[in-house]
């Protein structure tokens, strides 16, 4: 009797337990649950480290209607977890009713309410490394590709400051960055706060080592000072593979991970180091033909000193598209011509042609920030993506003409 009244008591408690799960579950907000910080501080640390901006949503996790719809809409999607590990540091600052928050979160985030001056939610900030506003967002009809379509507009809005260098959080980070940038990583590992703090004062300070992380190579900071993490034993196992000696903790490695172009032990003097990386880097070469990668052809263009291209296009069925493919940018003349003296960008919408959702998504957000509204349209940009002319529709003229165009337009900026 005894052990039958203790099992039935065992079960409610078990059944209480599970309840409880459930509640925490259903209350807890679903954007903390796919990786997202509650710390102001690491946030900012983070987007310091990484050049990327804060997206911090003030929401009412727990009774917000409209909060609720933006988490299960966008938050929530796997379009929006990919772009967001690629281009945010995502910040939740809730304010819930029925979720009883820690004392110091709760003032946190009440704080920040007051300093950004936010009556409703949800509301969403976009913030640069030191907490100042990019832009702002909110709900908004179209589901996560139309949301961040506009997301992205908003923080190709900021400059880009290139007085600091441009680092990735990960190794997982730095290996698709060189993916989507064809450029090659270099992995700086630190094993105490001392060389850490060197290598931050010293080659992390230097112009040229910083111009080079913005336009020729993916820089990672890798902390092992601990053995038994993550990032340590990530780095333990390139070590391995790539055959690496011992005090070896400057690598270059090859965009595909598989070739190692460099190797230092770090504590060599800045000015030596940085020219056996900048001895070790692919040659920079450029034969005129068109990329898809905007951010890549931005690189290029700094790089090289060049204006770019933009070629907004309807490649496989808007008529005027391919009439300019023929007429124009087929031709020997215009390579030849290209190859020297632009970047050449081809930002696509096709109908038939596959494109990822990512690529999508990138060329919606270039139409959007140059107003484009018309296929073909082409835009002569600098390498920091300002407008120096453009032109909408096809033509006429045929190489020469467009040519003289491009040249005219080159001309009036300087």
């Amino acid at each position: 009797m005894m052990k039958g009244c203790v099992m039935r008591k065992l079960g409610i408690f078990v059944a209480i337990l599970l309840l409880a799960a459930v509640v925490l579950t259903v209350n807890r907000p679903a954007s903390a649950a796919a990786g997202w910080l509650t710390s102001y501080d690491d946030a900012v640390a983070q987007a310091e480290a990484t050049g990327k901006p804060i997206l911090a949503d003030f929401t009412g996790s727990d009774w917000c209607g409209w909060c609720k719809k933006l988490d299960k809409e966008v938050f929530s999607t796997s379009a929006f977890k990919e772009w967001a590990g690629e281009n945010v540091i995502l910040l939740v600052l809730d304010f819930p009713r029925s979720k009883v928050l820690p004392a110091k979160l709760k003032k946190q985030n009440q704080k920040l309410r007051k300093k950004y001056g936010v009556t409703g939610y949800p509301t969403i900030l976009f913030l640069d490394e030191k907490g100042g506003v990019i832009g702002k967002s909110g709900y908004r009809r179209g589901g996560a590709e139309a949301w961040i379509v506009n997301a992205q507009n908003i923080i190709d809005q900021r400059p880009v400051d290139e007085t600091k260098p441009r680092l990735m959080s990960s190794l997982d980070a730095a290996g698709k960055a060189a993916k989507e940038t064809k450029r090659p990583v270099l992995i700086v590992a630190t094993d105490s706060a001392d060389k850490a703090k060197t290598v931050k004062e010293g080659l992390f300070a230097d112009a040229d080592f910083i111009k080079l992380t913005h336009t020729r190579l993916v820089a990672v900071h890798m902390d092992i000072s601990d053995t038994d993490d993550a990032e340590a034993k990530r780095f333990a196992k390139v070590v391995s593979k790539l055959h690496v000696d011992k005090e070896s903790r400057v690598l270059l490695v090859s965009r595909n991970g598989k070739k190692l172009l460099m190797q230092a032990t770090g504590d060599e003097e800045t000015g030596k180091l940085l020219a056996s990386l900048q001895e070790s880097l692919p040659e920079l070469t450029y034969d005129g033909k068109w990329t898809e990668d905007y951010e890549q052809a931005k690189a290029l263009a700094a790089a090289l000193e060049l204006p770019m291209l933009l070629d907004f296009s309807g490649s496989d069925w808007c008529p005027p598209c391919i009439k300019m493919e023929k007429d124009v940018f087929s031709k020997k003349a215009f390579h030849k011509y290209a190859a020297k003296n632009l970047v050449l960008v081809l930002v696509d919408f096709p109908r038939r042609k596959p494109q990822s959702a990512q690529r999508k998504q990138r060329n919606q957000a270039l139409a959007q920030k140059y107003g484009v509204r018309a296929y073909p349209t082409m835009i002569v940009v600098d390498a920091e993506g300002k407008e120096l002319g453009k032109m909408i529709g096809y033509v006429a003229g045929g190489t020469t003409g467009f040519i003289s165009k491009v040249k005219g337009f080159v001309a009036a900026a300087k």
